[in-house]
């Protein structure tokens, strides 16, 4: 079973690729991938905050528009 920080890894690998995305529906569904990401790891383990990458604003709509499980 991978670990809560091969989960994150994977969550920081969506970020940078909705950042270099090209277009609107590729970004917000790497954005969509990455809260998958997410959640599977708080299903194992609560998230520390300072995992979340601090200075990225797709990240900061994301965390904010994120629903909890």
């Amino acid at each position: 079973m991978p670990t809560v920080n091969e989960y994150l890894k994977k969550a920081e690998e969506c970020y940078r690729l909705a950042r270099e995305a090209k277009t609107e529906s590729d970004r917000l569904a790497c954005l969509d991938l990455a809260r998958t990401w997410i959640e599977a790891a708080s299903q194992q383990h609560d998230v520390p905050q300072e995992r979340a990458p601090e200075s990225d604003p797709d990240f900061d709509s994301f965390q904010s528009n994120r629903i909890k499980v």
